[in-house]
């Protein structure tokens, strides 16, 4: 675990309040299925158990009522069959998932567990269920030890997340109930899911440090701007490079030129949008946190902070303050505390303003948290991709 000496060089003041963000990145409901019909859950394996399915992984067979998913688990099957919501929220638009609709998978790093409140009316006294969730970018199935539902009762069961490792907790594309062969049909009733626990107080999203994601670059790219940063070709790490020898354990650095536009750089939760994207929460932090320096022959640089929220990439400016020139690192509080979407979050960056000359930009880190103190307590560094 990394320790650091943080300078403060000054409080950023937000602009443009417009209300404050939804959710924390504890305890969020998943689903519902109150208002948005069935949030396109799915017959996921085993289908020909599921009365009504079709064959496919589909809707077939399940329906939404009275604010609960419901489904037939047929007693002549070998296997109860198994439901979980969608692989890709995005794709179904207002159907998907109530949090994160536009995500083709949950960032649920920090969190203690996703409870489920199911029941089933039938013969059959006890049936057992597994609950599972597919996760990471291969879809790694995941499932907890069976657990026993008993008849005519609405339970209240948990996924634990200690059972992921970091890359398939802030990847998890899909949570479901598998059940297991029972003797007769079972009329399954699903009412709410969520997720549950002491959320994190720090989170490192990139240190670009060696041996962490994305090689090194943690998912940066240039995001627009493109003619302002050496080198650069596309919407992407050209131009780009990590230095392993500069910051504490190794920073992100870019030649940004001077006479034209400066360079805009973000971090983003994923390599991709849609089904390869998934934003991220921060609306736990008071803050986030960068720590940059630039080398040149400029006094100082204009820099804007922002980030990008919800499916539409919404672009909201945190603040615009200076980078002061062959300073050494400084660091930049930005406050969340005022700034909407915080809970869906695509992309954090910075966009350098126009300067004379050329200059050398480094990034050692950026995160989310209080503010800093001389001696910090430990960060917890949970990767937003692997």
């Amino acid at each position: 675990m990394r320790s650091r000496i943080w300078t403060i060089l000054q409080p950023i003041v937000l602009c443009g309040c417009l209300g404050g963000a939804a959710f924390s990145q504890s305890p969020h409901i998943l689903n519902t299925f109150d208002t948005l019909g069935n949030e396109y859950w799915l017959v996921n394996f085993n289908n020909t158990a599921i009365q009504g399915n079709d064959g496919g992984q589909n809707q077939t067979g399940l329906t939404a009522s009275g604010g609960s998913l419901r489904w037939v688990s047929l007693g002549t099957a070998a296997s109860g069959g198994a439901v979980s919501d969608s692989f890709n929220n995005g794709d179904f638009g207002s159907q998907g998932s109530i949090f994160q609709q536009d995500a083709g998978g949950v960032d649920l790093t920090g969190l203690d567990a996703i409870e489920f409140d199911i029941g089933y009316t039938g013969a059959d006294p006890t049936i057992n269920v597994q609950l599972f969730v597919q996760a990471d970018t291969s879809s790694t199935y995941v499932g907890a030890t069976d657990i026993t539902l008993s008849a005519n009762m609405i339970q209240t069961v948990t996924f634990p997340l200690s059972l992921l490792t970091p890359p398939q907790a802030v990847f998890i594309r899909t949570w479901g109930i598998n059940i297991r062969d029972h003797a007769s049909d079972a009329n399954f009733e699903l009412q709410e899911v969520r997720s549950v626990g002491t959320p994190l107080t720090e989170r490192v999203y990139a240190s670009f440090a060696a041996g962490s994601p994305n090689g090194g670059f943690n998912s940066a790219i240039v995001n627009f701007d493109g003619t302002g940063v050496q080198g650069n070709t596309a919407q992407d790490n050209s131009g780009l490079s990590v230095n392993a020898g500069a910051g504490v354990d190794g920073a992100l650095e870019w030649t940004d030129l001077g006479g034209g536009p400066g360079g805009a750089i973000s971090i983003f939760n994923g390599y991709n949008t849609g089904f390869n994207g998934r934003p991220t929460d921060i609306s736990n932090y008071p803050y986030l946190i960068w720590r940059m320096s630039a080398t040149g022959a400029d006094s100082s640089i204009g820099a804007q902070f922002f980030i990008q929220t919800s499916g539409s990439f919404t672009y909201r400016v945190l603040s615009e303050t200076t980078l002061n020139v062959n300073a050494g690192f400084q660091t930049f509080l930005l406050d969340l505390s005022a700034v909407p979407e915080t809970d869906h979050v695509q992309t954090i960056g910075v966009n350098l303003h126009s300067h004379a000359n050329d200059a050398v930009i480094q990034v050692d880190e950026i995160k989310g948290g209080p503010i800093p103190v001389v001696t910090p307590s430990s960060s917890v560094e949970n990767w937003n991709l692997y």
